[in-house]
């Protein structure tokens, strides 16, 4: 957040793309709507950004997790109709607990049992 308030504020920057880190995107959404600059999120997979809050000057380009998650599962259904358990294997992080949380969810309601 600190990187983020010196090159907006000593630079004067108009537009602030990037950002890959769910992380860095949920800390730093916040900062850019106080700041009032336009900021793209390119990369970053959690939904929670927009979920937990709504912001004027974020926006993000890419799919969240969610669209991954439940593709997914649609793809498992139909490759592996018969599968009666899964595990996840994710980082330890913003992305990696989202996405367990929407593909374990997923799983369960497109595969029953």
């Amino acid at each position: 957040m600190t990187e983020y308030r010196n090159l907006v504020q000593r630079h004067n920057v108009d537009l602030v793309i990037g950002y890959i880190s769910s992380g860095n995107c949920i800390a730093i959404a916040p900062v850019a709507e106080e700041l009032r600059k336009l900021t793209n999120f390119f990369d970053c997979g959690t939904p929670r950004i927009f979920e937990d809050a709504n912001y004027k000057y974020v926006f993000r380009t890419s799919p969240t997790s969610t669209m991954d998650s439940v593709g997914a599962a649609l793809y498992v259904k139909e490759a592996k109709p018969k599968m009666k358990s899964i595990a996840g294997a994710e980082p330890e992080h913003a992305w990696g607990q989202d996405s367990w949380a929407i593909s374990r969810p997923s799983m369960k309601q497109l595969i029953p049992g």
